[in-house]
């Protein structure tokens, strides 16, 4: 059954009730229930909000959360829903989310993603088990049946800095910020990259200079026009950022670049890849002895619309005098770009290794497992104009609405002629007496959530027309 061109199948309860206040029979109906009952993330799960990533039962209705087209919405309700059975579901970049059968979910098949990549169905959890196998056989080998949306770039506010975002990139992946002699080393055998840090380091009133007794290595220096009364030295900067003093075992990205403008976010990853990274076809890799600086770096990549699969091993060394040694845990990130985002790198040595991919970053479910436990859970509805919203991993997941969109449709087919909208009234902070304006200026922020969830099935109703 499906209503305004919304699924009921899968959720028992609400085709049941479908079903009840669409029989001719019975004059007057109440419905009454939470909103967003049955739709929920096990509590602990992150959901990434303007301020940062909060757990979804510490959310309030004054939090912004980002949605799948990267920009930030309000939460229009906050749903607690007691224990739940959790069902765990495995993604193809190895990311994992808990969840109930009835949370709800983007999705697409590999022949449906073949004629247009940009629709989606919503199914539940326990729908997708059920109907979707999650490989299709291919010539070679299994491939992937059930897609789901990858986000847009999240449109973080751009910040300022002194370090240009591609300078500190390269500064991660080979500088030397520990501060043995208080200054800041880089080290490279490429030319080019010595001409790009000029580049980056000139605003500054810095340059690169060769070290004599350094094979591959340069310091930063001052150059001859800075002024200490108006130039800020770039180890002081260093400092500010808590990155001095830092190894290769503890870099890490500070987070007024990582929560920054798509541009800066970019630049600070192409400077990266440029000196620790490596391209493999239409793909890149990146190795790093610091997991904190790994992560992070995988997260800019997911907030950019990337992929990136996150893995860790032993690493061996090698050498003439020592021989064969262990050198402990190192963290690899694969990268897979996208359209808006097909070359991450800035160099020619990098451009040489590059080829134009045949796929872009894609996210599928590899895997839907029914836990025997429990766990507390909560549902949020979002007026994002497609009702969804971002979670850890920048995985996109869904809220939906069906039963208003039932009675839009008995009021549209003219078997009722009145459908009464209430809500709870919930005291959520302060006491602010009486409130100023004209009745509509009171109600509006108390029917709000109405109104998005309107707009929002005017908008399925067209998009299902368009595609009939």
């Amino acid at each position: 059954m499906s209503v305004c061109g919304i699924s009921t199948k899968g959720n028992q309860e609400q085709a049941e009730l479908v079903r009840l206040i669409m029989d001719n029979n019975k004059r007057v109906v109440f419905v009454t229930g939470a909103a967003g009952t049955g739709k929920a993330l096990k509590n602990g799960t992150n959901v990434l909000t303007i301020d940062g990533w909060k757990p979804i039962e510490q959310l309030m209705t004054s939090d912004k959360v980002a949605a799948s087209d990267g920009r930030f919405y309000d939460i229009t309700g906050i749903y607690p829903q007691g224990l739940k059975q959790i069902y765990k579901i495995t993604f193809s970049d190895r990311s994992t989310i808990e969840c109930c059968k009835d949370h709800l979910w983007f999705v697409q098949t590999a022949s449906q993603r073949s004629s247009n990549k940009n629709r989606f169905k919503i199914l539940t959890t326990e729908e997708i088990l059920n109907t979707i196998p999650l490989t299709k056989k291919g010539t070679t080998c299994n491939r992937a049946n059930c897609y789901i949306p990858i986000c847009k770039p999240i449109e973080y506010t751009e910040q300022e800095h002194l370090i240009h975002p591609y300078l500190l990139g390269a500064l991660l992946g080979d500088g030397l910020l520990t501060g043995t002699k208080n200054s800041i080393d880089f080290f490279t055998n490429d030319p080019e990259m010595v001409d790009l840090l000029n580049k980056y380091l000139q605003p500054i009133h810095y340059y690169l200079n060769k070290i004599p007794s350094a094979k591959y290595g340069y310091s930063c220096n001052r150059a001859t026009d800075f002024d200490i009364n108006k130039h800020t030295p770039l180890v002081t900067e260093i400092k500010r950022l808590n990155l001095y003093g830092t190894n290769s075992h503890t870099k890490f990205i500070p987070n007024k670049y990582k929560y920054d403008s798509i541009e800066n976010r970019f630049q600070l990853l192409c400077g990266l890849i440029d000196t620790d990274g490596y391209c493999e076809g239409s793909s890149y890799d990146l190795c790093c002895a610091s997991q904190q600086l790994i992560l992070d770096v995988k997260e800019i990549c997911e907030s950019l619309g990337l992929t990136a699969v996150y893995t860790e091993r032993n690493a061996v060394c090698y050498n003439s005098s020592n021989g064969i040694k262990n050198c402990g845990t190192v963290y690899r990130l694969h990268i897979k770009t996208s359209e808006l985002f097909p070359k991450i790198h800035q160099t020619q040595h990098r451009e040489k290794q590059w080829r134009k991919p045949q796929a872009w970053s894609r996210r599928s479910i590899t895997n839907i497992e029914p836990m025997n436990e429990q766990a507390e859970m909560t549902c949020i509805s979002v007026n994002s104009p497609d009702h969804s919203y971002i979670i850890e991993n920048h995985i996109v997941t869904h809220n939906t609405f069906i039963t208003m969109a039932t009675a839009i449709q008995l009021l549209s087919d003219k078997r009722y002629s009145n459908i009464y909208y209430t809500r709870d009234v919930v005291q959520t902070g302060d006491k602010i007496g009486y409130l100023k304006g004209s009745i509509t200026d009171k109600t509006k922020p108390f029917l709000m959530p109405l109104y998005d969830t309107l707009d929002s099935i005017e908008r399925v109703g067209h998009e299902i027309k368009a595609a009939n």
